[in-house]
């Protein structure tokens, strides 16, 4: 799995200065494990929370070495820890179109304000998640180029600038022209 050196590469790529330092991570499956792993190997000390506390728990103790711990929402710790975390990740699907609405952050929990906020939700390229209040001239990751534009991700090859995955995207496109059957090509940019 390629997911943690791209993870950890994005990072670099962005100037973000995290080894040693504290984060939080919210899920507990793939990509929170492929996240944890890169940040434990990094040797930041990590919280996480997860909405299957169980599945975080086994995650933590298999890759935590010494470094993770496993909170709750509701946990006093959680929002000490979080003022103190450089950076905080969203690993879960919580965001993900449809469900572009929800949100993993609950709104009674006060948000980092100081840390660096990373969203592996990838549609919308800009989630609720990275909208917060209060995040003006705070940095923020996705996946988009210099240009504005924004490009396939690798989680399976070796090289993310060279390597990409491909998908396919069912999508419907309003048209004046009668189409016979057949297939249709749309050629464009990687645009949000």
């Amino acid at each position: 799995n390629t997911d943690m050196p791209a993870f950890l590469a994005d990072l670099d790529r962005n100037g973000m200065e995290f080894r040693g330092s504290p984060a939080l991570v919210i899920g507990s499956g793939g990509a929170a494990r492929a996240v944890v792993r890169g940040l434990v190997e990094s040797r930041c000390p990590v919280s996480l929370v997860a909405v299957i506390r169980e599945q975080a728990e086994v995650l933590a103790r298999e890759l935590g070495d010494g470094l993770v711990d496993v909170l709750a929402w509701d946990d006093p710790a959680l929002h000490r820890k979080s003022h103190s975390a450089k950076l905080v990740v969203n690993a879960s699907p919580v965001g993900m179109w449809p469900e572009v609405d929800a949100a993993p952050w609950p709104d009674t929990v006060p948000f980092p304000e100081k840390a660096c906020v990373y969203d592996l939700v990838y549609n919308p390229a800009e989630t609720r998640f990275l909208r917060r209040e209060n995040r003006e001239f705070k940095p923020y990751f996705y996946w988009q180029d210099f240009n504005g534009k924004y490009y396939i991700a690798s989680d399976k090859g070796k090289d993310a600038e060279t390597d990409a995955d491909y998908i396919n995207v069912y999508f419907t496109l309003k048209s004046n022209v009668v189409n016979e059957p057949g297939k249709m090509y749309v050629l464009g940019g990687l645009t949000n």
